[in-house]
Order: structure tokens, then C-alpha cells, then sequence
């Protein structure tokens, strides 16, 4: 499989070492983008300070913030992609990617309606413990779902078994 195939299409199945290989390269690649944009950009970590409500990202700072926003788009995409083909793999519909969509979606709800208060002095409530347990379970479950359980022998309704095909072709 292609890393095109990998990386961008819906379809298709993938094992878990391919997985694994994806996910680490992707984490990996986002994380010297980071890097790069903030060794480059001296003020640049100003665009993350949240109390400096009169700054306005100028020059490198903008451009900084736009390479990270495209940098997570593309890596949310991709990381999508490659769980539907893992789901695909375990013989399960890429519709399951709405519950780990809703794993993290009930922490960042329990966040933003101040339900939960993260980083600070105050105290969580019970409902925001409670959504962030059910959160953190759903978005476990799915890590080991995705990175540990074996797919199924032979074909499926979602194409033949990948293990025949370990490893990757260079080209794009």
C-alpha cells in the first residue's frame, strides 16, 4: 500500500504495524512543525498567551499560526483516514469513528460549559468527573481497539487481508 493510500483514502484496510508506523510518523511530523514554527518565530508563543487580548499576530507570528493550522488539519484528516482503515481491518464500519470523535468531544464539553475547570485552583464537579471518566474510557477503548487488537483473517467486506502486503511502498 502506498503511503498516498495510508495516509489520505477512506478505504481499504490496515494492520497495526502499518498503524502504528503511520500514527508515530504523523505525531511526529506535527511535532517538528511545532518546533520549527516556534524556534523560528520569536514571539510566536505570544498567539497562545490567552490573557494579551489586544495582540495581533503580524508577519512570521501569522504565518507561524496558519502553517499550524493547516499542519493539525491535515493531521486530524490523516488520522481519521487511518482509523477508518484500522476499523476497516477489524471488520467494523468507519462509523465508529463517531464515538472516538465523542470521547474527546465530552472533555472539551465538559471544559468549555465550565463544567470541569482544568489547570486551575477550582474543583470539578461531579458531572464534569463524569464526563471526563466516560470520555477518557471511550478514547482508551479505542486505543486498544485500533492499536493492539488483531484484524480479521482473510478477506472482509472491506477488501482482502493487508497482512500480505507488510510493508509500504515508498512512493507517493
Amino acid at each position: 500500500m502506498a503511503w498516498k493510500q495510508i495516509l489520505f483514502s477512506f478505504s481499504g484496510r490496515l494492520n497495526r504495524k502499518l498503524y502504528w508506523i503511520a500514527i508515530i510518523s504523523l505525531t511526529l511530523s506535527f511535532s517538528a512543525a511545532v518546533l520549527i514554527v516556534l524556534l523560528l518565530g520569536e514571539n510566536t508563543a505570544q498567539l497562545f498567551n490567552e490573557d494579551d487580548n489586544d495582540y495581533a499576530p503580524q508577519g512570521w507570528e501569522f504565518a507561524g499560526a496558519l502553517i499550524l493550522m493547516v499542519a493539525f488539519l491535515m493531521l486530524a484528516y490523516c488520522n481519521l483516514a487511518i482509523a477508518a482503515k484500522r476499523l476497516h481491518d477489524r471488520n467494523k464500519s468507519a462509523w465508529w469513528l463517531v464515538f472516538i470523535l465523542l470521547g474527546g468531544a465530552l472533555f472539551e464539553l465538559a471544559v468549555l460549559f465550565g463544567v470541569a475547570a482544568v489547570g486551575t485552583d477550582a474543583e470539578t464537579t461531579t458531572l464534569g468527573n463524569a464526563l471526563i471518566v466516560i470520555g477518557g474510557l471511550i478514547s482508551l477503548w479505542f486505543f486498544v481497539e485500533l492499536g493492539f487488537f488483531k484484524g480479521t483473517q482473510g478477506p472482509n467486506r472491506f477488501g482482502d487481508d493487508p497482512l500480505g502486503a507488510i510493508t509500504p511502498d515508498a512512493r507517493l
